[in-house]
């Protein structure tokens, strides 16, 4: 997973190491804290990891006051977050993620940061939960939701993945990192799904296949190999014209393809010879519907000559 998130909480530090009083643009200032965070922020922009978190702790043992009135001692937090994780201490991340949430419990960006060591760590369930808690105060962070749909990737929760980059995707159109996720998890359930249909079709169950298969191809609408599954068992339950329409889609997926063709060929075939044996049946059905008529009309009229005419008698 790329860091961009991150280096975000580090422009964001920069940024506001213009703002906090009273005088932070100049080299030191009366105030300890100040002083520690403004040092701590240079390290920081030097890579200098280590330092910037020392530094950060010296701002965080000294008194606050002032630096807590512009937020700067949120992102003394978040600094000293970043410098852990980019030395991959996420365990000592995550405890420094804690102490601040406790100040800021609703800050979307602490708990994005803890749900990314967690990530790290392996603990993808956890790494979820810290994200959804993150989107639950900001539902446009983009970075939480591409977090969230890497975590739930990794652990096979492809569909659900597909949807959190999905929403990534909305919030920040054409972003490379959740437009790159969208397509891999897409990918992965419309495998997950034709994988499933194979198994529901070598127990029987036909039409539950399909609808796996149509369910793979929700997300891979252009995934031959779910089209012409579907095509097979399509044919096996004599449905020979939707089978000819799913190998004809997956002939156009993949120009060549022979088992597309073959399929496609003998599904045609089967689809013409049932159209004619119906129009046989067909035919056969008028005959004798119209041999019945005759039938009807002829004994009709003979039972008609049968009735002798009624005689009228006439009056004196």
């Amino acid at each position: 997973m790329k860091i961009g998130h991150f280096i975000y909480v580090l422009a964001i530090a920069v940024l506001i190491a213009g703002f906090i009083p009273p005088v932070l643009g100049a080299d030191e200032t009366t105030d300890a804290a100040t002083n520690y965070y403004n040092i701590g922020v240079r390290y920081l922009a030097t890579q200098d990891y280590q330092r910037a978190i020392d530094t950060f702790n010296l701002a965080l043992g000294s008194n606050t006051t002032m630096i807590r009135q512009s937020d700067a001692l949120l992102y003394t937090y978040q600094g000293k977050v970043y410098g852990l994780i980019q030395l991959a201490r996420y365990d000592e991340a995550i405890g420094t993620v804690n102490e601040g949430l406790v100040i800021y419990p609703k800050d979307p960006m602490l708990w994005n940061d803890k749900g990314y060591a967690l990530f790290k760590l392996g603990k993808n369930q956890e790494a979820v939960n810290a994200y959804d808690t993150a989107i639950s105060f900001d539902q446009n962070y983009t970075n939480a939701l591409i977090n969230k749909g890497q975590a739930l990737f990794q652990m096979g929760r492809y569909q659900d993945a597909a949807d959190a980059y999905a929403r990534a995707e909305a919030t920040d159109p054409g972003n490379s990192e959740a437009a790159a996720g969208l397509a891999l998890a897409r990918t992965a359930a419309a495998k997950l799904w034709n994988n499933e249909g194979d198994a529901l079709f070598k127990l029987g169950k036909n039409q539950e296949a399909v609808n796996a298969y149509d369910t793979a191809l929700s997300f891979d609408q252009n995934y031959t190999t779910a089209l012409i599954n579907k095509g097979q068992v399509l044919f096996q339950m004599g449905r020979y014209q939707d089978a000819t329409d799913a190998y004809a889609r997956a002939e156009a997926t993949d120009p060549g393809n022979s088992e597309a063709a073959a399929g496609l060929t003998q599904a045609q075939t089967a689809a013409g010879a049932a159209t004619q044996t119906r129009l046989i049946i067909l035919g056969v059905i008028l005959i004798v519907v119209a041999g019945g008529v005759v039938w009807y009309m002829k004994y009709y009229k003979q039972e008609e000559e049968k009735i002798p005419e009624k005689k009228t008698k006439k009056k004196k």
